[in-house]
């Protein structure tokens, strides 16, 4: 798929207003997709992170990665952004006159690295279960904090995002222990070198969840 048909497509999908937040991706490989996938399942501790990024080939040098093709609406803004195999990553603003991923607030700016939204099955549809939480997982210069996380989930439940939302600071792109978020987040070039053990378990995170009946929940 050329990047020409692939942005008409993300535009016609995403464009509707009454869509807040979506993520589009698209993989030209099965193998591609194996490679950029989170780990999956319920078991992302360190050791089996570290042992996927091997068993994908996303240690070696120099790195071949997996190619994608991406489009991210927050709000009614909508960014592509693509990787090739040789690991060149391109971006523009389809939608909007804003990057989604960049925000500002008035103690701290943040980039959002990814979205991850619950697909819903249609045995769960057809039982009117509509559950599907949203999970911002964030990227910022200051050391997380939960009040950092607390104004950025605010910030986006004033956007109309959703009822069940949650968010994730951290200074550094490696979200581990979240086996949906990819297992090495290529759209920087700076972080694609693996961390020890002892710098992951020495890095700081800070979430904050709101479910739709219960008050924000941090830790």
């Amino acid at each position: 798929m050329s990047q020409a048909e692939f942005r008409r497509i993300a535009l016609r999908t995403l464009s509707p207003a009454d869509i807040r937040v979506a993520t589009l991706r698209v993989y030209p490989t099965i193998d591609d997709w194996q490679r950029a996938k989170g780990l999956g399942g319920t078991d992302c501790e360190y050791e089996n992170w570290r042992a996927a990024l091997e068993r994908r080939g996303l240690t070696a040098r120099p790195l071949i990665c997996p190619e994608v093709s991406e489009a991210l609406k927050i709000g009614g803004s909508i960014l592509v952004r693509r990787i090739d195999k040789r690991c060149r990553s391109t971006q523009a603003i389809l939608q909007g006159d804003r990057d989604p991923l960049q925000v500002t607030l008035p103690s701290f700016k943040f980039r959002i690295l990814d979205v991850f939204i619950q697909p819903i099955s249609e045995e769960r549809l057809a039982n009117k279960d509509k559950f599907s939480p949203i999970t911002f997982f964030a990227q910022t210069t200051n050391e997380p904090s939960v009040e950092d996380a607390r104004e950025l989930l605010t910030h986006f439940l004033n956007m109309g995002i959703g009822e069940n939302v949650s968010v994730a600071v951290r200074k550094d792109p490696w979200y581990i222990s979240d086996c949906v978020f990819p297992v090495l987040f290529l759209f920087d070039t700076l972080q694609r070198t693996a961390p020890s053990r002892k710098e992951y378990l020495g890095s700081k995170e800070a979430r904050c969840v709101k479910q739709k009946q219960w008050p924000i929940q941090c830790y």
